[in-house]
């Protein structure tokens, strides 16, 4: 038998080594061998061993897959995290880096840009919420500016003319919010002309009539030869892009301002107005609006496309039979765009819940997640590589993502034009990667050797953290089914409200075997798979201060409090403040729901945030108060947050688990529960039932508390108080007052903060329990915008 050869690379005997294997799918082969590695090589060296091997003349920067994920530290870390012995030889996969492409410049508009099309070579479109449509030829030039639609334009497309010669005129179809499609030619051969000649060259040649709501999407196969058109109404329009020679469809309108003419009746004939053209077929299987549509990008599947709507599920399509051939779901996910990779195998959709879903075409499996920090509204795929796709976020990020490691994106970069012009005076500027407040009126050219970047629809901030801080701290437990689990024992999991790999091993065997369908067997296998995939629980502590970096703060809103907390409410741990009624505890929750949902820079967490409210206390219109105070939004503002009412202690329990589901899919950083003893208070009296109260409550704060480890999340509790007849016989500051909870909440709780009155409208927060930060008082007032210094 043949032994694998073995090649040592580390500088020094003394040095830790593990053993690797290098494999790979493109071009750049190495010997099949097994190398002997330090420990404390990263990706960098990494690609300059493979780039040495080969010498290669100019250098390429490769990237690392291992267990199907990127290699994001040294190989000593990796193996320590998955509990991986250095002896075990690892197989890791190496694959071409993607590079952000380069900025070159960027195009000003008057309005939003809500779409790009650049599928004609020396050619790319825009569409604006202005109602134009602007053609650009490869220098950024304008050719045209085509003003055929009454609203915003909201798809653009060519239509391909695989006969027409360089300077024929060229088909455009665009879509836009008044409920037409107009198909337009335009000379490809002179840059812009006076705008009477211009609209008398440009004007629409057909307006294409089905759609009784705006129109999101409009899409050319590749031959030129069809059109589809989805809209709000949930219909997919099914056209050819021969123009008739005369009105295919009677203009009608519904007057409303005569009662007794209820009967349709026709317009004349404007005689400069576009041939209205009726479809070849209608498609209807949608239940709400439809968001994009797509032809596949396989040739063999000329008559197969791809749709996405609000009804959350994206459906493939036989557009010659007209019928719906597959659907594919994701829970309670609005979907903004789709696309689908080369080989035609994988469909990822862009979606409003700061997701975008991952699905395999064909596959029953439940879809993979790629986390965002805010609404994904544009996603594409690369044309040439079926492993790769970009999403445009709200955040004003393009990411770029590796479908075989999903767990963070390998690039990014900041899609946002005049990224150095200050704001003006007076100006209302978005102060959250999440919230938008101003429109974005540029166009960002960049190119970058086989990468393309989606539109976003509006733009915002820069990036406040690196994508290796955005990746998922968790391990969803969908994991295990590589690992032997089948997909309905993973199921039960989650129905017990366990949907990470973390919440496997907290949770003990024997209340895992309660659940229903899981016998003492398969919650042994179970455990055994959850230990090899987390690997050991001991950690050398400097792997635990790395991973503590992560941790970030939540202003309250008072510089002088968050100095004395040190930076505000910490994640990865329960907060709790306590105090007598108007100490502005339930005004703290309001201020951070605002301030976790702004950039890390400016003390908040870019994420979204649930409110569990035992005592009815949450108002809306007070977030938009104090959204005013930093000049975000308010609507936007509560659109990302969750709330909901606990009527009893039972439901309050229930809820913190339901939230699990959520937390799952991302994009949390902030839970409140206010307040936390209200309803535990009611539901359980007398020393009677001290001892089961205490101990359902010590349940729960455990729940909290492997929330917060787990998701890391910054946990607030606010908490009431009851007299001390003992604190009667010496001074204390805030009289003879304590938190209710006893020892149970006080051990649970990581930092505590009691609230008293001051002065006039002053209070006083003092900090009276904390790990790493020395007791000590800072004084506040409770304002219009929250919390506030004095």
């Amino acid at each position: 038998m043949s032994e694998t050869a073995t090649t040592t690379v580390t500088p020094a005997a003394a040095a830790a080594t593990v053993p690797v294997i290098l494999k790979t799918r493109t071009g750049y082969v190495i010997p099949t061998e097994k190398y002997m590695i330090p420990t404390s090589w990263r990706r960098f060296h990494l690609s300059q061993l493979i780039n040495k091997v080969l010498a290669l003349p100019q250098p390429v920067p490769f990237d690392f897959v291992v267990h199907g994920e990127m290699l994001r530290a040294s190989l000593g870390e990796w193996c320590a995290s998955k509990g991986i012995e250095e002896e075990e030889t690892l197989e890791i996969e190496y694959i071409e880096s993607v590079l952000p492409p380069e900025r070159v410049s960027s195009i000003p508009h008057p309005d939003w840009v809500s779409s790009i099309s650049c599928h004609l070579k020396g050619y790319f479109l825009t569409g604006s919420y202005d109602s134009c449509v602007r053609l650009y030829n490869d220098r950024q030039e304008l050719l045209h500016t085509i003003s055929s639609h009454s609203a915003p334009v909201s798809s653009v497309c060519f239509i391909p003319r695989p006969q027409a010669g360089p300077s024929d005129p060229q088909l455009i179809a665009s879509t836009s919010y008044d409920t037409t499609c107009h198909i337009v030619s335009a000379p490809m051969d002179a840059m812009i002309v006076a705008d009477d000649e211009e609209r008398s060259r440009l004007k629409a040649l057909a307006s294409l009539q089905l759609h009784t709501a705006p129109i999101s999407s409009v899409a050319s196969n590749s031959t030129g030869s069809t059109l589809l058109t989805a809209g709000w109404d949930s219909y997919i329009g099914v056209w050819t892009t021969e123009i008739p020679e005369s009105d295919e469809v009677d203009e009608v309108v519904y007057p409303s301002f005569d009662a007794d003419r209820r009967k349709r009746r026709k317009v004349k004939k404007d005689e400069n107005a576009p041939v209205r053209k009726a479809p070849q077929s209608v498609m209807k299987s949608h239940t709400s609006r439809i968001s994009s549509i797509q032809w596949s990008p396989v040739s063999s599947d000329a008559s197969l496309a791809y749709s996405c709507g609000w009804d959350f599920t994206a459906r493939s399509w036989d557009v010659e039979a007209g019928v719906c051939t597959a659907t594919m779901t994701a829970s309670e996910k609005a979907m903004l765009d789709v696309a689908v990779t080369c080989n035609g195998r994988t469909l990822v959709s862009a979606n409003g819940d700061r997701t975008a879903s991952v699905f395999a075409i064909g596959s029953s499996a439940s879809p993979s997640h790629l986390s965002h920090m805010s609404p994904v509204t544009s996603i594409t795929a690369h044309p040439i590589s079926a492993h790769h796709v970009a999403s445009g976020c709200m955040d004003g990020i393009v990411r770029i993502w590796d479908l075989r490691s999903t767990k963070s994106a390998v690039e990014s970069f900041v899609a946002r034009g005049d990224q150095n012009e200050p704001a003006k005076e007076g100006q209302k500027q978005s102060a959250s990667k999440i919230l938008m407040s101003r429109r974005n009126t540029t166009t960002t050219a960049s190119q970058r050797d086989q990468s393309v970047a989606p539109s976003a629809r509006a733009g915002s901030l820069p990036p406040t953290q690196d994508d290796e801080d955005e990746e998922c701290s968790f391990d969803l437990v969908d994991e295990l089914q590589q690992h032997g689990i089948n997909a309905q024992d993973i199921s039960k999991l989650k129905s017990a409200s366990v949907y990470t790999m973390h919440g496997v091993k907290a949770m003990s065997r024997r209340n895992m075997c309660k659940i229903k369908g899981l016998s003492e067997a398969k919650v042994e296998k179970i455990k055994e798979a959850a230990a090899k995939i987390l690997g050991s629980s001991f950690l050398p502590a400097t792997l635990v201060m790395e991973k503590r970096k992560d941790v970030f703060f939540i202003s309250t809103g008072s510089k002088v409090v968050d100095g004395v907390l040190g930076g505000g409410i910490q994640s990865r741990c329960i907060s709790e403040v306590y105090g007598e009624y108007r100490t502005g505890k339930t005004q703290l929750a309001h201020t951070i729901c605002v301030v976790a949902q702004l950039p890390r820079e400016m003390g908040g967490a870019g994420g979204k945030v649930a409110y569990i409210d035992t005592e009815g206390t949450f108002r809306p219109e007070r977030i938009s108060q104090i959204a005013d105070r930093f000049g975000v939004e308010g609507a936007q503002v509560l659109e990302n947050i969750v709330h909901a009412r606990a009527l009893n202690s039972e439901h309050q329990m229930e809820l913190t688990k339901d939230l699990g589901e959520r937390l799952a899919e991302g994009g949390y950083r902030l839970v409140i529960v206010d307040s936390i003893m209200a309803l535990f208070r009611v539901d359980y009296s007398g020393r009677g039932e001290l001892s089961e109260r205490q101990q359902k409550l010590g349940q729960f704060l455990a729940h909290l508390t492997r929330m917060a480890e787990e998701y890391n999340l910054a946990i607030l509790l606010t908490n009431q108080v009851q007299s001390d007849p003992g604190a009667t016989m010496v001074f204390t500051a805030g009289g003879a007052l304590k938190p209710i909870g006893g020892h149970v909440l006080s051990h649970a709780s990581t930092v505590r903060m009691m609230l008293r009155k001051g002065r006039g409208d002053e209070r006083i927060a003092k900090l009276s329990d904390s790990p790493d930060r020395p007791e000590g008082e800072a004084t506040y007032k409770l304002a219009e915008g929250g919390w506030e210094d004095v």
